[in-house]
């Protein structure tokens, strides 16, 4: 978890990826062997799990947002 959270910048809204990103612009993260979006890194830190054929969106619209 301190991992994951040392490259995010905790602001007021977005709460920025400071780390690398994809083409797309979506964070990624390296995690238990592969390269994950960090949007679904940090809800499953949240506790929840991504429901199969559905996606994760963000009322900001902005892809760097986790």
């Amino acid at each position: 978890m301190d991992r994951f959270w040392s490259k995010v910048l905790v602001k007021k809204g977005c709460w920025e990826w400071k780390a690398h990103k994809v083409s797309d612009g979506y964070g990624a993260f390296w995690l238990n062997g592969k390269n994950r979006r960090a949007t679904h890194v940090v809800w499953k830190l949240a506790g929840k799990n991504l429901p199969k054929g559905k996606f994760l969106c963000h009322h900001c619209d902005n892809p760097g947002c986790v």
